[in-house]
């Protein structure tokens, strides 16, 4: 991933966007104003979920489907993301985020910053 001034860095994807951690991370982005922020969502996400994603919308938030075991699905997801944050769930979290990582780098993604916010990796 490149040297990249942070100044340069204005499409910011994030994955898990409408779950407990990621919406409130999507929120300050959104509320800086300074970023084109999207969300990725699963194409397999519960209908339940589909309310708490159609409420970003209207601020400008894109929604961005895409199944994590397609590869080529998911590169084509990231192209043209600057910034991928992954709040993904520690359910997911080791092969659904390696096949982000994967993706990312071959998207062309500058900056990938990991779903490490609260796991205790010592267990």
């Amino acid at each position: 991933m490149s040297n990249t001034k942070t100044s340069q860095l204005k499409i910011i994807l994030v994955a898990g966007g409408h779950g407990g951690l990621g919406k409130f991370i999507v929120g300050e982005f959104v509320a800086n104003g300074n970023y084109n922020i999207k969300i990725l969502t699963r194409l397999s996400s519960p209908a339940g979920k589909a309310a708490d994603i159609e409420k970003y919308k209207p601020v400008g938030v894109e929604i961005v489907a895409a199944d994590y075991s397609d590869h080529a699905g998911l590169v084509k997801a990231l192209e043209g993301i600057d910034v991928v944050v992954s709040t993904v769930g520690l359910a997911i979290l080791y092969d659904d985020q390696i096949a982000l990582i994967k993706a990312s780098e071959e998207a062309g993604v500058k900056r990938f910053i990991s779903s490490e916010f609260s796991t205790d990796s010592s267990k």
